[in-house]
């Protein structure tokens, strides 16, 4: 139980479909040692997003120097302010580096980079079309920090 939220209990995503806490936590997975895969759902919200990060920081909570990939394909709308602030609050509390993938146009991908570095306080972050490019730069960046 995670923030007193048990695996089954329901949390209502942005389009009003109820998603238990298991499958939202299910979205967020460690790679390998030191690199974390959060998975946006589609029509996420805060509340869903805060559970996906809960359980990511569950996850990290004894690795050091971890870098997040957070995978936004699947993505089907611009983070609302309440999110921006789940966004905002977490920054501080993961990794060394964010990767994003996010498969768009260099416009997109601009408007990313400012949004995870200015809004959300993100300094070191990336944005890449595949989550193979993120984990080559997720490594390259661990490799830097003498991790591996």
């Amino acid at each position: 139980m995670v923030n007193g939220l048990a695996d089954d209990d329901m949390i209502n995503d942005r389009a009003g479909q109820p998603l238990s806490c298991k499958t939202i936590r299910a979205r967020a997975e460690i790679l390998e040692p030191g690199i974390l895969l959060l998975r946006e759902l589609p029509n996420s919200n805060a509340a869903v997003l805060a559970v996906l990060i809960d359980h990511a920081k569950e996850l990290v909570a004894k690795e050091e120097d971890c870098v997040v990939i957070i995978d936004l394909t699947e993505a089907t709308s611009r983070p609302d302010p309440a999110m921006m602030r789940v966004i905002s609050d977490s920054a501080s509390d993961f990794g060394i580096h964010v990767a994003c993938v996010q498969p768009s146009s260099i416009v997109v991908k601009a408007v990313l980079k400012f949004v995870f570095g200015r809004v959300a306080g993100i300094m070191n972050n990336s944005i890449h079309d595949t989550r193979e490019e993120a984990l080559a730069e997720a490594r390259a960046v661990r490799r830097r920090r003498g991790r591996s």
